[in-house]
């Protein structure tokens, strides 16, 4: 009886031992490996890689005209809503800068041609002793005055006619610089105008061929864009350019596409979509990087190399051997 209780506790003593020595060594192995398998995605369709952009014009799709003078409204042409053409008559206005100016010039053209002719009588009767040096040297001061004057009255003849205005005789017009759908006119007949009265008509281009988007994921300029209309119909969009700094309140990015052919109503939303259909969602976890490559492990096929695209979320946009029903595998070390 005696001997069995010592075999007992000596079996006892073992076992704990044993068990002792396998958690040892369990803890010795480190974290336990844990496999999971994931299908992949189709970038075709994916809602991932939609998102919303709006249509805007660019610098020669909105016009503002104003009296680049005091003026006085003559006529008004048009009303708004009216659609116009480029070059069509806007405004006719009286300008009476306009009008000093011009009879400033001519009258320095007259004094200059008499101060000229009298200049050279005077330079010849010079050279004959007949005349002094002092009344040669004031009737070229007074040409120069003559053309200071005159040069003057050009600048600002030229200020106004590049502001837009086209002088007709006695009175002056306003035109159209683009074509488009006039959104205001604050001009009334008679009114008197000047510089600080703003904008007399406003002309928006009636279509305008520029998205604005914020990206919700990188994309290169390499990457195809295209955007649908309400039927459904698709339109590859050109990559214009992107903005060099990702906004600190939501992480994107601002990017700008032209439509060819296919202008859109300025402010309206646009669907857009990165076109990449050959291409595969995986989750980053499945992702093995290594120095030359990118790989994940499918369960039909083993280990594929993939090329990786860009980033959506916590997924990845890979190029690859892969297929609709295909697995990665996911690894994750757990304690």
């Amino acid at each position: 009886m005696r001997c069995a209780l010592i075999l007992a506790v000596c079996w006892s003593l073992l076992g704990c031992s044993g068990a002792v020595q396998r958690q040892e060594d369990e803890e010795s192995a480190g974290p336990i490996v844990t496999e999971r398998w994931v299908r992949v995605e189709s970038a075709r369709g994916s809602p991932s890689l939609r998102f919303a952009g709006r249509w805007i014009h660019d610098a020669s799709g909105h016009a503002e005209l104003a009296s680049p003078t005091r003026a006085t409204v003559l006529a008004v042409h048009v009303q708004p809503g009216s659609e116009v053409q480029q070059g069509q008559l806007l405004l006719s206005l009286a300008l009476p800068d306009a009008v000093e100016a011009r009879g400033a010039r001519a009258a320095a053209q007259l004094r200059s041609r008499a101060y000229t002719e009298r200049l050279a009588r005077l330079q010849e009767l010079q050279r004959e002793g007949l005349v002094r040096g002092g009344d040669v040297a004031d009737v070229r001061m007074r040409l120069a005055e003559a053309q200071a004057s005159q040069a003057e009255a050009d600048s600002q003849l030229r200020a106004i006619t590049q502001s837009g205005v086209v002088m007709r005789g006695d009175h002056a017009e306003l035109h159209a610089p683009i074509a488009g759908i006039v959104t205001s006119i604050r001009a009334q007949l008679g009114q008197t105008v000047d510089q600080s009265s703003g904008a007399l008509v406003s002309i928006v281009a009636a279509h305008g061929r520029r998205i604005e988007a914020r990206l919700p994921f990188r994309i290169g300029p390499d990457t195809p864009v295209e955007w649908t209309q309400e039927d459904g119909t698709r339109h590859s969009l050109v990559f214009v350019g992107l903005a060099p700094e990702v906004s600190a309140d939501d992480g994107m990015q601002l990017a700008w596409f032209d439509a060819q052919g296919t202008p859109g109503i300025a402010g309206a939303t646009a669907s857009l979509r990165a076109v990449v259909d050959d291409a595969w969602l995986v989750p980053d976890d499945a992702l093995e990087t290594t120095s030359d490559s990118v790989r994940v492990r499918t369960r039909a096929h083993g280990v594929q190399t993939v090329q990786r695209l860009f980033s959506v979320g916590t997924f990845s946009v890979v190029r690859g051997q892969l297929a609709e029903d295909d697995f990665v595998a996911l690894r994750a070390r757990t304690p």
